[in-house]
C-alpha cells in the first residue's frame, strides 16, 4: 500500500500536475504563459493563481518550462510571487530540475515580496485578466 501510494506521488510530482491550461500571452521572445483555470482561488481577499511559462528555447539551467504561484490583491493591483518549480520538458513535464533556483522572476520580483507591476506590462495584463476571471472559487 506504502509503495503504491508512494509511486502515485512520484508520478504526479515528475509529470507536473493535473491542471487545465488557458495560454494568456507570448513574450516577444516566443515564450507562452497560460493559467491554470480550474486552480484560481480566493481567499481572504486574495486571489491565487498558478502560471506556466513554457520556454521557447531551454535556459541556461537547462529547463524548458516552469510553474508559478502567485497572490494578488485585485483592488490594490500587488502582486505576491509565492513559489516556483522548473521542468526539464516543455508544459511542466519530464523531471524537476530543481525548486526556487531565481532570486527573481520573470516579472523582476523575489519570493514573497509584494510589489506593484507596471501598468501595461505582461505581468499587469495577466494580474487584470486574472482579476476579471468569472470562474473565481
Amino acid at each position: 500500500m506504502k509503495i503504491t501510494l508512494f509511486s502515485i506521488i512520484l508520478l504526479f510530482s515528475i509529470n507536473g500536475f493535473a491542471a487545465n491550461w488557458k495560454k494568456l500571452s507570448e513574450n516577444k521572445s516566443g515564450s507562452s504563459f497560460y493559467v491554470d483555470v480550474e486552480n484560481i482561488k480566493k481567499h481572504n481577499g486574495f486571489v491565487y493563481y498558478w502560471i506556466l511559462i513554457d520556454y521557447l528555447k531551454s535556459t541556461e539551467i537547462g529547463t524548458y518550462s516552469d510553474i508559478s504561484e502567485y497572490k494578488v490583491n485585485c483592488v490594490d493591483e500587488k502582486q505576491t510571487w509565492l513559489s516556483n518549480t522548473f521542468y526539464s520538458q516543455p508544459m511542466a513535464k519530464g523531471k524537476i530540475i530543481t525548486e526556487k533556483i531565481p532570486v527573481w522572476n520573470y516579472y523582476g520580483s523575489t519570493l514573497n515580496e509584494i510589489r506593484y507591476l507596471t501598468p501595461g506590462s505582461l505581468g499587469h495584463n495577466i494580474l487584470k485578466e486574472i482579476c476579471h476571471f468569472e470562474n473565481i472559487k
